[in-house]
């Protein structure tokens, strides 16, 4: 997130600009202050590329997301993709194939809607019923 990380020796004539982020339970934490160059919260801006954020509701590292969320949420924000697997943890795309393949669906739906890919998903959501919740109804 912050332009100035580029190495000046790279070409300048290689658009670097971010265009979406798909964050995978992202672990901000507060201690990431000690390295401003990457810490998220000194580089949060208004006008943020097209996000899906992913989290389990009970992931420990999402108390470090809703602080930024908020944040970018004051700053008016309107780009984020909020989706929450209900009662899981850290990691929990890692522990179930059924999960891992909601979240692709999900994760190729955005890219679908942001221009990025055309078509339909080739997965087909697992028949055991998990679904993520998206912020706005949370």
């Amino acid at each position: 997130m912050n332009p100035d990380l580029n190495d000046p020796a790279d070409p300048k004539d290689i658009d670097t600009t971010v265009v979406a982020y798909i964050w995978v339970n992202p672990a901000f934490s507060r201690g990431d202050s000690k390295a401003p160059e990457i810490a998220l919260m000194h580089h949060l801006k208004a006008d943020l590329a097209p996000s899906i954020v992913f989290f389990g509701e009970n992931d420990n590292w999402k108390k470090g997301w809703d602080i930024a969320y908020a944040k970018w949420n004051s700053l008016g924000t309107k780009t984020i993709d909020l989706e929450i697997a209900p009662g899981e943890g850290h990691g929990f795309w890692n522990h179930s194939a059924q999960w891992q393949t909601v979240m692709l669906i999900a994760t190729d739906n955005f890219l679908v809607k942001h221009g990025f890919l055309a078509g339909e998903p080739t997965l087909t959501m697992p028949e055991s019923g998990e679904k993520f919740i998206p912020a706005t109804d949370k």
